[in-house]
């Protein structure tokens, strides 16, 4: 499981919302949805993070801001929307894959499961300069 910092996430939007295919876009970016008359792009956080097709099955999205992007985020399901004390939150594991440790601000439990706290700045950033 991840979880964001709530003040990056504007929304949930319902699962209903329909994505609009971009022909040549990578399959980070299954497209892109419109938004009470805005167009955003939707970013697909298994594809970034290297998930396998089988164990992500993205059906909600996220509106998420970061300070030069916002862009819609696919995500398997929202759990729960929870306040956390910043001391509940421990360093990242050093067993991560180099090329993803960027995005991984620390790790911290829920409900009786480790939960991996996303930077999505870094995403963000990243995606920008051609991640993805």
């Amino acid at each position: 499981m991840v979880c964001f910092y709530g003040d990056n996430i504007n929304e949930i939007l319902p699962d209903n919302t329909l994505i609009f295919p971009v022909p040549g876009c990578p399959a980070s970016l299954p497209g892109v949805i419109n938004l009470r008359g805005d167009i955003e792009s939707v970013i697909h956080i298994g594809q970034i993070l290297l998930l396998d097709e089988e164990t992500s099955k993205a059906k909600t999205i996220l509106l998420g801001q970061g300070k030069t992007m916002r862009s819609g985020l696919y995500v398997d399901t929202v759990i729960d929307v929870v306040d956390v004390l910043k001391s509940d939150i421990q360093t990242t594991p050093n067993t991560l894959a180099e090329q993803i440790r960027p995005f991984f601000l620390g790790v911290l439990e829920f409900s009786g499961r480790g939960v991996t706290l996303l930077s999505l700045e870094q995403i963000f950033t990243d995606y920008q300069h051609g991640l993805g």
